[in-house]
């Protein structure tokens, strides 16, 4: 080749590059790159929770949307949905909002990341892109980048996070544009995004508006309020004798599900001067209490003189203690709601560790449902509330409307103590009363009072926090109705425990085994509740951890100390081959994993 052709060669080589790269920028300023068709709905931040607690920060977890083909609830990284995007030139929904609802100055920088699920089939032929673009009124994009997804730097069969940050250039961006982000699957490969998060605006030195994880003045990660990674604790496994605590592993297999809180009451029923909670449950027909005594350092079963109508009531019951007779020692109400009754249950106190063969004497008072009336209502939530702490406990009934009444309940009869104004119902009461749950406790550092913690469903998981003023006959308010800030969320799905702390009030231990088990204690202050700590079990003894169970039910109360809180897991297998992890129909013994009961001291 001659010099002349050499100069002409090498001149074409840099002309096709600096073309191709005008043509890049040229295509992603003015040309619009792919984008939702008209067969993807287009969500607003009106019609589900993707708000955070800041207006730069979007997270959507899938969990408000309605179930179409897109929206699945088989298979998700957490909660309950996730979608899938299945096909070439496929796409996940929008979500949308305008660039006046974040802020223009946080035009200067975005960061996005979710967690992506690929099937292997197709998997050599995974293109997908994680998108966030912003658009004008035509639908032309202004800014367009994403997060690649292909096969070369990616994993089948497994949850993985993508992530990428970009800048902005805010001089192109005005407040009427909008702010597009969704999942493009450009293969036939199948994928499945869950747990969106985007923030907007450029790194900040101090907490807040930041697209990273911020830093501490040592340098170390400070991670989210309320996002992983949590700090966790260890419980240690107890070495007392537990062999009275298998009977819990019939009471579960009898259920065939870990709702076991349900079919048990824990309190201090008998023996009250150690001060100790005692399980009461049933078992082969018989009323039975579970009691650890400390000469002997074990549990053991004490049998319950009862009748015949209060043993075939307890499946159907809900199952709530309180101090109706004594200050000092608590009793059981037992709300039978197929039957329409309901027991007052109170146990003789003369039972000892050294005579817990004998069985312990029951006086019973009975009542039928009309007793609780209210315009012809009976009430369809039962609740038992302590609005003097060292006073006497009293009965809470929750009418369909929101109306309320507070009973006094004991041996010497039942008393109308309080009633709703005149259309005056609970505040924040839920038209959904599918999602409804309360739990009692001193929440709050500086609110020496019993406090009630409401958690409904509507348009999304709300909770607040509530007291009764007896004086003025009225639920007050505490903390107003809210939005979950973070990850976790209060549902009235999962599983709670109160739990003295060594501040003198009362945190929460919260169970979500719905898709992995999820063990985390939770503490309130002024505005919202926090994740303290995550909780796990201490690897000793070659012991098998309760959470690679398949099934695996949590107690909590303090059993053996009353300085510390125990946890007594029940781990079971279940043999179903197609166990959806709610109901076991058949289990099995393993030698590597025995079905068994373990205590734990959570301190």
């Amino acid at each position: 080749m001659t010099r002349k052709k050499k100069i002409y060669f090498i001149a074409i080589v840099i002309f096709a590059i600096i073309a191709t790269a005008l043509f890049l920028v040229i295509k992603k300023k003015f040309i619009s790159l792919p984008k939702p068709g008209n067969n993807v709905v287009e969500f607003n931040s009106e019609h589900h929770s993707c708000d955070f607690y800041k207006p730069n920060i979007i997270t959507v977890d899938f969990e408000n949307f309605d179930a179409d083909a897109q929206i699945i609830s088989d298979f998700v990284h957490a909660g309950e949905k996730a979608c899938l995007v299945s096909g070439k030139n496929t796409f996940s929904p929008v979500i949308k909002k305008t660039v006046k609802d974040i802020g223009l100055r946080y035009m200067t920088r975005v960061g996005i990341s979710a967690y992506v699920y690929v099937l292997p089939q197709q998997f050599e032929d995974l293109d997908a892109q994680l998108v966030v673009s912003v658009t004008d009124d035509a639908g032309k994009n202004i800014f367009w980048q994403g997060v690649g997804i292909n096969s070369r730097f990616f994993s089948s069969a497994k949850w993985l996070k993508v992530s990428g940050a970009f800048d902005m250039n805010p001089q192109d961006i005005n407040e009427n544009q909008f702010v597009n982000v969704y999942l493009w699957n450009n293969s036939n490969t199948q994928i499945i995004i869950d747990d969106i998060f985007v923030v907007f605006g450029t790194d900040q030195n101090m907490p807040g508006d930041t697209t990273n994880i911020r830093t501490g003045e040592n340098g170390f990660a400070l991670p989210l309020f309320n996002f992983p990674p949590h700090e966790t604790i260890f419980a240690e496994k107890d070495s007392l004798n537990k062999d009275a605590l298998l009977l819990l592993l019939d009471v579960l297999k009898e259920l065939k599900n870990d709702k076991i809180n349900e079919a048990v009451c824990i309190g201090n029923f008998i023996m009250t001067g150690n001060r100790l909670d005692k399980i009461l449950f049933t078992h082969a027909g018989q009323l039975k209490v579970l009691a650890y005594c400390e000469r002997e350092d074990k549990f053991l079963p004490f049998s319950v003189l009862s009748e015949a109508e209060l043993i075939n009531s307890w499946p159907n019951s809900i199952k709530l203690k309180g101090k109706f007779n004594s200050t000092t020692k608590e009793d059981v109400v037992l709300v039978d709601t197929l039957n329409e009754k309901l027991f007052l249950l109170n146990f003789s106190d003369n039972a000892q560790c050294s005579d817990y063969h004998i069985p312990i004497q029951l006086s019973t008072k009975t009542y039928s449902f009309d007793a609780f009336t209210l315009n012809r209502m009976k009430p369809f939530y039962w609740h038992i509330i302590n609005p003097e702490r060292s006073g006497h406990s009293k009965l809470l009934c929750i009418y369909g409307t929101g109306l309320w009444q507070v009973f006094s309940i004991s041996d010497s009869g039942l008393r109308l103590l309080n009633a709703s104004k005149a259309g005056k119902s609970l505040p924040d009461f839920p038209s959904n009363r599918k999602y409804f749950k309360l739990i009692s406790g001193n929440f709050m550092a500086q609110n020496s009072k019993e406090l009630l913690l409401q958690m409904t469903f509507n348009q999304g998981f709300h909770y607040n926090l509530l007291f009764f003023n007896e004086t003025k006959n009225a639920f007050e308010t505490v903390m107003r109705k809210t939005l979950t800030i973070g990850l976790d969320t209060l549902k009235p799905i999962y599983s709670y425990f109160t739990v003295n702390n060594k501040l003198g009030h009362q945190d929460i231990i919260k169970y979500d085994n719905s898709w992995r088990f999820d063990l985390k204690l939770l503490q309130f202050n002024d505005t919202t509740f926090q994740v303290m700590k995550a909780i796990d079990f201490k690897n000793q003894d070659a012991f098998v951890n309760p959470k690679f169970y398949e099934l695996s039910a949590l107690l909590a109360g303090h059993f053996v100390n009353h300085g510390y809180t125990s946890l007594i897991c029940v781990c079971a297998n279940c043999k179903d081959s197609n166990y959806d992890g709610r109901q076991c129909n058949e289990f099995y013994e393993e030698n590597s994993f025995p079905n068994t009961v373990h205590i734990f001291r959570l301190r």
